[in-house]
């Protein structure tokens, strides 16, 4: 099992898809999750469904579908195009649907720091060191254990860095999101404390490869319009 932490560029996804939404004029009730948050499902139903089950549709995302089929047609209609289209049974308003899967876009990341479960928290446990705080586990009687974490004081009652620095630790190593303000808190916090230079000096753990690499991901991450998808 592992970890991707996708570094993504939220201006350049933006870019991205408003080009892909003006150039098949996506309804605006799809584009701005009125009717559904996840655009490429959209597309897929809308590929998918016969003319007449939308037709006969109550679902408001489906009462899109077929309008926008209709009225997208003509303007991407190519004989080529739909003639290898119908021979897999397509209509022509449903291969309009298919023609912008095809070119919906799907990667934003700048870069990904890739490692396993496990390695991402030894990572974190090493880091704690440095910044005064400890994850530790209390015998309660179960296989594993309690398992808590210790921190500063100042960390809480709004201070912001201290929050940042908080859901850094405590943060899912599984899913999720971490945001470009909590990036930007955790890459100042550690560069104006210079824990790369003490990982440097003082780690003897066999991670400390691994530390320094996610420490330089995290620069790289705090120069731009950046928030972190943990996937």
């Amino acid at each position: 099992m592992s970890l991707d932490i996708e570094a993504i560029d939220y201006v350049r996804k933006e870019q991205k898809l408003d080009h892909f939404y003006n150039k098949f004029d996506i309804p605006q009730d799809v584009r701005n999750g009125k009717v559904t948050d996840d655009i490429w499902e959209w597309l897929f139903q809308a590929s998918y469904r016969t003319d007449n089950e939308l037709k006969n549709s109550s679902d408001d995302a489906e009462k899109l579908m077929l309008e926008w089929r209709n009225k997208q047609q003509k303007k991407f209609q190519t004989k080529a195009y739909y003639d290898s289209l119908l021979k897999r049974k397509y209509t022509a308003t449903q291969a309009v649907a298919d023609k912008a899967m095809d070119e919906l876009p799907e990667n934003f990341e700048v870069a990904t720091f890739h490692i396993g479960y496990g390695g991402f928290f030894m990572i974190r446990k090493e880091l704690a060191k440095l910044v005064h705080a400890k994850y530790f586990t209390i015998d309660d009687g179960s296989f594993f254990g309690d398992s808590r974490f210790q921190y500063p004081s100042w960390w809480e009652n709004g201070n912001r860095t201290g929050k940042a620095l908080m859901d850094f630790f405590l943060h899912s190593d599984c899913d999720g999101k971490f945001s470009e303000e909590q990036i930007h808190l955790l890459a100042n916090y550690f560069r104006n404390n210079q824990i790369r230079r003490k990982v440097e000096k003082y780690c003897n753990s066999d991670w400390k490869p691994e530390i320094l690499r996610f420490l330089d991901f995290l620069q790289r991450s705090s120069k731009g319009s950046i928030y972190w998808d943990f996937v």
